[in-house]
């Protein structure tokens, strides 16, 4: 039988259809010509950017960069301030001004100098140096040394327990030129025996805080009891903590008498005990040393 003919299938061609609502592109000639006149596209050259041009000096009123000088005030707004340099912990501080005043910082972090625009008031952590000064108070640490220079004029220097003053009429402190004194006006002490013996009530007991010089000063009056065939001599002297000190106020009649003697020592800090001792020497028979009267006084110089 002979074999059927194959069918031959060919693509069937559809035609493009504009989409719903589609606009066609519209097509534009170099030339066209509406109303009886032709308009060309007109045609526009390549331009350059611009080059980049940055301005090295700035001349005006206020501000010259070239001289570097600033020739006009400038204000900070509110929030405005100048920092010169940069803050960099363990490198470099900085300087800022704003409208509250001056700070400046090390690389630690530390203010090592501020000004309070509002107060006035200025802390520096180093040192200040002027060729003068003129101020009213100035405090010192936790005030215990104030220099007054508004009222009279005086400098105060202080510790926990003690003050000195110094000013125009001199010094006046609560360890230094202090003094006490004691007396007796009319006594009747007497010394019968060879030696010494402690004058009573001539005692006197103070406390240095250092060492100081004092000035002791003993007065004394006084007689020998002298009977037929008597002889012998009364002294009185001052002593300072068990120590003999010359000269000695001598008496030898049986008039009375008025003697004085002084001593300026330089004393360790710590406690003192002065006092004044009568002194009997004995030549021939029982004289007796009456001590009528004393005054024995202390005044701490200080060092």
């Amino acid at each position: 039988m002979p074999k059927p003919k194959e069918k031959i299938y060919y693509p069937q061609t559809i035609d493009n259809q504009p989409l719903p609502n589609q606009v066609e592109e519209a097509s534009f000639a170099t030339s066209q010509t509406t109303g009886g006149q032709t308009f060309s596209t007109q045609k526009i050259k390549n331009q350059k950017l611009p080059s980049k041009r940055v301005a090295v000096e700035l001349l005006s009123s206020a501000l010259n960069t070239k001289t570097r000088k600033i020739l006009a005030e400038f204000e900070f707004t509110e929030h405005g301030a100048i920092r010169i340099g940069k803050y960099v912990n363990g490198v470099s501080g900085d300087l800022r001004f704003t409208p509250n005043g001056l700070v400046a910082r090390n690389k630690s972090g530390i203010t090592t100098f501020a000004i309070d625009g509002d107060t006035g008031n200025a802390v520096f952590k180093g040192s200040i140096q002027s060729g003068s000064l003129i101020t009213g108070q100035v405090v010192v640490g936790n005030g215990r040394v104030v220099i007054d220079g508004e009222d009279e004029g005086k400098i105060t220097i202080k510790d926990d327990t003690d003050t000195t003053v110094i000013d125009a009429k001199g010094l006046v402190s609560t360890t230094s030129f202090t003094k006490s004194d004691t007396v007796l006006n009319a006594g009747s002490q007497t010394i019968t025996s060879d030696g010494d013996e402690d004058i009573t009530g001539a005692t006197l007991t103070f406390t240095l805080k250092r060492e100081s010089v004092v000035v002791i000063l003993a007065t004394s009056s006084g007689y020998m009891g002298l009977d037929a065939g008597d002889s012998g001599n009364g002294y009185v002297f001052i002593d300072v903590d068990g120590t003999e000190y010359f000269p000695r106020n001598h008496f030898y009649s049986g008039s009375l008498e008025t003697g004085a003697t002084h001593l300026i020592a330089t004393l360790a800090a710590g406690s003192h005990t002065v006092k004044m001792v009568g002194h009997l020497s004995l030549v021939a028979n029982t004289p007796i040393f009456n001590i009528y009267s004393y005054r024995l006084s202390y005044v701490v110089l200080g060092k």
